[in-house]
Formats: C-alpha cells, sequence, structure tokens
C-alpha cells in the first residue's frame, strides 16, 4: 500500500496502515530537537525532503529527486553600494506584498524584533487606507516585549494590537487534548503550542491569513559572523580590523578572541552534550540511539569561512521546515494559513547573492536587512540586538507549574525510555532535599517546564496509539 498526505493525521484512519511509534523519534523529541527531513514518529510514515518530488511506479516503487538548491552567487566584492540595499528592500517590499492577498482581514505577529516589525511596517505601508484591517499579536514573556510591541504599531499606526500573556501549562493540557484531534503526533515545535492563543484571536476576529516573521534569522537577517573569516582570507586587513566592533577597544577585544589558539573545549558542543544529562533518559536508551553522536552531528556548518556557505550549511536543516510543519497544521486546526515572508524563494536568492560586506557592519549583524527596512521601522527596533530583557513570570509560578508530573502515570512504553530517580533528582519531590526552587537558575526552570510539557505530551501520544 502507497499513501499520502499533506495532514498526517489522515493516516491515523487508515485501518490498512499499521502505524508503530518509533522509540528514536521519541527519544530525540524528549530531547527537544525531533526534526527530520525524511524520517517521522512512526516507523511506517516517512517525509518528502523539501524542494523533492517524488514518483512512485510497480516496478521500481518510490524514489525522490530534488529539483530545486539554492546557490552562493556573491561576488567577492567588499565594498558598500546603495544599489544593493534598493535591490534587497525591492524583493523584501514584494515578499510581504504577495501575501496580502486575503478576502478575510489580516493578522501578523508582532514579538516587537526586528523581523516581525518589518513585516509590520511594510504590510501597513502596502495596506495603505485598509490598514485598519490589519491586527497584530505578540505575547508579554519579556520585559520589553510590551513597549516595543506598542512602538510598532504607534509607528505604523496600527489600530488594533494585542499583547498576550504567555500561556500557562493549565491551558497547555486543555490544548494537547484538543490538538489529538488533528495532529498525527506531538507538535514538534513549543511555538505550535505557545502560540495558539494567537490562533485564537484569530479565529474569534474571522481572520484568516497570519504573518510570521520566522524564518529571518536564519537567512536574511542571519547575524553574519562570518564576514570577519571572508576579509581576513581575501586580504582586506582594514575592513576586517573595521568589522570586529565599533570601537577601537571592543576591536582589541574581538581580534584577541579571533587570534586565540582552538581549544580542546568546545562550549555548544559542551553544552549540546549536557542536555542528555539534563534528560530523564535511560543510559542504556542513551547508548542504543546513540543520542550523544546525534547530539554531536548537531553542530554541523559551524567551520564555514563565509557567510553564505554558513546559511546553506545550517540554514536548511530540518528544523526549519519541522517548525513550519507544526505551526503550519496547527494553525489550519484553527482556520489561519500561515505565511512566512522572509523565507521568500526569490528574496533568500537576492540576499545570497549580495556580497557578504552588506550583512553586517562594525560588529553589528543582520545590517543589510536593517537598513534595507528603516522606513517601516522606529529606531528603538532598528538598531535593538536581540535581548527583551528578563522573563516577566515568577521563579515561584514557574516552578510550581513543573512539579505536576507523576512518572508512575506515565504511558508504559515510556517505562524503558524514562529513568525515575533521575527523574526525581531533575524535577524535586523528596529527592530534592537541600535544593529548594528559590536557589535554581530561571532558564534550568524553563528548560524543566518544556521538558515537562514533552513528556506529558509524548504519553498522551502514546495512550492514543494503544
Amino acid at each position: 500500500m502507497f499513501a499520502f498526505t499533506s495532514a498526517p493525521i489522515v493516516f491515523r484512519h487508515l485501518a490498512s496502515l499499521p502505524l508503530s511509534p518509533s522509540e528514536r523519534w521519541i527519544g530525540r523529541y524528549l530531547l527537544g530537537y525531533s526534526h527530520d527531513l525524511e524520517r517521522t514518529a512512526y516507523e511506517e510514515v516517512f517525509r518528502l525532503p523539501p524542494a523533492h518530488y517524488a514518483v512512485h511506479t510497480p516496478d521500481q516503487g518510490l524514489r525522490t529527486q530534488c529539483y530545486f538548491e539554492f546557490q552562493d552567487t556573491a561576488p567577492p566584492v567588499y565594498r558598500r553600494e546603495q544599489q544593493r540595499v534598493d535591490d534587497y528592500r525591492a524583493a523584501f517590499d514584494q515578499a510581504v506584498d504577495v501575501r496580502l492577498r486575503s478576502a478575510f482581514p489580516l493578522g501578523a505577529e508582532s514579538s516587537g524584533g526586528l523581523d516581525s516589525a518589518s513585516i509590520v511596517g511594510r504590510a501597513a505601508a502596502s495596506l495603505g487606507e485598509e490598514k485598519c484591517s490589519l491586527s497584530t499579536f505578540g505575547f508579554d514573556g519579556f520585559a520589553k516585549d510590551k513597549e516595543h510591541q506598542q512602538a510598532v504599531a504607534a509607528f505604523n499606526a496600527i489600530p488594533d494590537h494585542t499583547c498576550l500573556p504567555m500561556p500557562r501549562m493549565e491551558d497547555l493540557e486543555v490544548l494537547r487534548t484538543r490538538s489529538a484531534s488533528f495532529l498525527a503526533w506531538p507538535p514538534e515545535h513549543p511555538n505550535a503550542q505557545y502560540h495558539a492563543p494567537i490562533y485564537e484571536q484569530c479565529r474569534h476576529a474571522g481572520i484568516r491569513t497570519l504573518l510570521s516573521g520566522f524564518g529571518g534569522d536564519e537567512i536574511v537577517t542571519c547575524e553574519a559572523g562570518e564576514l570577519v573569516n571572508e576579509l581576513q582570507q581575501a586580504g582586506k586587513p582594514a575592513a576586517f580590523f573595521a568589522e570586529l566592533g565599533p570601537s577601537i577597544l571592543s576591536r582589541l577585544r574581538s581580534l584577541r578572541q579571533f587570534l586565540r589558539p582552538a581549544s580542546a573545549s568546545d562550549p555548544l558542543r559542551d553544552y549540546l552534550r549536557g542536555e542528555l544529562d539534563k534528560t530523564p533518559l535511560t543510559g542504556e536508551f542513551i547508548e542504543a540511539q546513540d543520542l550523544a553522536g546525534f547530539q554531536d552531528k548537531r553542530l554541523a556548518g559551524r567551520d564555514a569561512s563565509s557567510v553564505n556557505q554558513a546559511i546553506l550549511q545550517k540554514a536548511f536543516r530540518a528544523y526549519v521546515p519541522g517548525r513550519l510543519e507544526s505551526c503550519s497544521l496547527m494553525a489550519a486546526a484553527f482556520g489561519i494559513e500561515y505565511r512566512w515572508p522572509l523565507l521568500d524563494r526569490r528574496l533568500i536568492q537576492v540576499f545570497l547573492a549580495t556580497p557578504a560586506i552588506e550583512k553586517r557592519r562594525h560588529g553589528m549583524g543582520r545590517y543589510l536587512h536593517r537598513v534595507a527596512a528603516a522606513p517601516y521601522l522606529p529606531a528603538l527596533i532598528q538598531w535593538h540586538g536581540k535581548g527583551m530583557g528578563p522573563a516577566t513570570a515568577a521563579d515561584d509560578e514557574l516552578q510550581a507549574r513543573v512539579e505536576q508530573l507523576v512518572p508512575s502515570l506515565l504511558n508504559r512504553k515510556l517505562a524503558g525510555i524514562i529513568d525515575s530517580a533521575k527523574y526525581n533528582r531533575l524535577y524535586g519531590g523528596e529527592s530534592q532535599g537541600n535544593n529548594p526552587a528559590s536557589t535554581v537558575r530561571r532558564d534550568a526552570l524553563h528548560f524543566r517546564e518544556q521538558l515537562h510539557n514533552r513528556i506529558q505530551a509524548a504519553s498522551n501520544w502514546l495512550d492514543s496509539m494503544d
């Protein structure tokens, strides 16, 4: 039997297709990175990789063929030209404009960051007098979120902006129950769940189209830190030194870091390996699934010698289509179609054809987009970094949200995967002893909350398969 669909939940209703939950997928999902270009949560169900088509014949079975790949076409030129900024702005404008066609009111996610703010600004400029049909939505998860979102709305005269509180764990419990009817497995990206309050707001307002800034960080608004490598290899010492930072002192610090000998210690590798210790997976399962090797493979692309090489190695990993799939399917359950202007193919091609010197300046990343989108951005947003201040939720509230899981109530199939003793050490309870919640760092509490959510979601999913 051969079947295909863009909505995997269909497979759950095919009596002739037995489905087996994949332990490989479960382990990576509990680790927080189950995204895969070909494999899924079921042993019998596979994905068609992006930019591929499939042919199935009785004699040859199923075969796939890639029909498109992005290319690095940027010339080795290291002087800035205004025309390149204009060309990029024209491509960005078109990427947004073609996604504004709708017979219903429009919505846009507005986090207060550069990517979503530029999309909201261009949409407002393009809609003109019709921008009253545009509503924007964000969360107040961090201290500066609301201020920045209000600045975007005011600058673009958006009459309807809603800043929502971050959803509580009990809200997600209800959502997990509802999602079982339209998702074939738990959402592989947390935003599919955390953004559900936005989808609910859109549904009540009759909004059928939702713009998102996702994808910018990965490609057209990347930090472009590899520019210094390009300049060093191209023999451009003056430009190289200028790109190390905005001041002499910052440049000297960056130069010292750049010239420092490679160390046997790798902070990112150590962090990814450390994630294994923070999950309650058994040692036998970690070894059987080679999760340590899997974590090491996530480091691919860090040896890139140019901006475009880094993009082509890192930006087109399974994470990107994984988030697109999770969020698109969840939003569709609310009757909403996501649109992603910063992942427009023509915009990406223009960006890859633009010399790297335009993409970063004096240590400031995302530079081409900052300059090109200037007409649509308040200065507060245009030159702001990524940080939005401390989280707004109280530590004691977050701790209460992560102490709800009882291992004995989990699906029996998780018994050989989760180490209860290790779980108790991570989650408190009787073994917590002298480690009260007040001594646990906020990032650790957030990690626990995310892990709690994934464990419960996996258990509910396996329950539905029994």
